[in-house]
């Protein structure tokens, strides 16, 4: 197999048409496209500098992210998950700590670092 702009403007096209098997139904987004090429990229540069491969596909290749804007809850959607009861004790606490988190204004990652 060569691994050449043909292959990674193919891998991009496969991406963007392929239909992930979960309930959601949803093909990938634009900047999730964009995040796994930067992914390969970065395996990529390691077999160049593994000497596993000499030419870098990714000359002519520009990665183009879209800026999205993000949206925060509101009162309804923050009681509603308030009251999501979760069977698993590990889905339970990270809904716990995400509340925490959202009344403290800490990040979840660092409320998670906590423990």
């Amino acid at each position: 197999m060569k691994i050449d702009y043909k292959f990674v403007t193919e891998y991009e096209a496969f991406l963007r048409s392929y239909q992930p098997p979960s309930q959601s139904k949803r093909k990938l987004a634009h900047n999730t496209v964009m995040k796994l090429i930067s992914r390969f990229r970065t395996l990529i540069n390691f077999a160049i500098k593994l000497e596993w491969i000499e030419h870098y596909p990714f000359n002519a290749y520009k990665l183009s992210y879209k800026q999205s804007t993000r949206t925060f809850l509101n009162i309804k959607e923050l009681e509603a998950i308030e009251s999501r009861h979760f069977s698993f004790e590990r889905l339970q606490l990270a809904k716990d700590l995400f509340i925490f988190s959202c009344y403290t204004g800490l990040s979840f990652i660092d409320i998670v670092e906590l423990e």
